[in-house]
């Protein structure tokens, strides 16, 4: 049980460093006019593009760790998954009670520090809800990529709990 724990764990933050990583490059190859909409915080269709692909990479990262330090345990993949959909919730309820902004602070003037960026960044309500389900099904694919087996996202030997 301890090395399904801990498989979570690791899955968990190879996702989170792939998912930071990935975006910090993404933002300094875009820029904060390839990442915002002229004069806004609004996200464009490019960003929104790179968030996918980031998020697909990690979760498959993610699950194909998890799979693996958990010696192919359907227990841990699914206890990684249940962890992405609860905290994209927390993330979700967090944007959702954040004060809105006033009109003046809507309009974005100039660049956007990568480090003050994801705190203004204005996304779709549609990515809230695709976000944990790109992530829940890239998990579930990194996992059944290193424990192929009669369509089992961990099929092949190991514990099942």
């Amino acid at each position: 049980m301890l090395r399904n724990i801990l498989a979570v764990i690791v899955g968990y933050i190879a996702m989170a460093i792939l998912v930071g990583g990935g975006l910090a490059v993404a933002y300094l190859i875009l820029g904060t006019e390839g990442a915002y909409k002229p004069g806004s915080y609004e996200v464009t269709g490019t960003w929104i593009a790179a968030m996918i692909t980031v998020g697909i990479v990690a979760a498959l990262a993610g699950g194909i760790t998890c799979a693996k330090l958990s010696s192919h345990s359907k227990g841990a993949v699914m206890g990684l998954m249940a962890v992405v959909v609860a905290l994209s919730v927390v993330d979700f309820a967090m944007r959702s009670a954040r004060p809105e902004l006033s009109p003046e602070e809507q309009i974005r003037t100039g660049e956007v520090a990568m480090s003050e960026a994801p705190a203004r960044a204005v996304s779709p309500i549609w990515f809230s809800v695709a976000n944990p389900i790109i992530g829940v099904v890239g998990i579930m694919l990194g996992a059944t990529l290193v424990c192929p087996g009669r369509g089992n996202p961990v099929g092949g030997g190991g514990s099942e709990d």
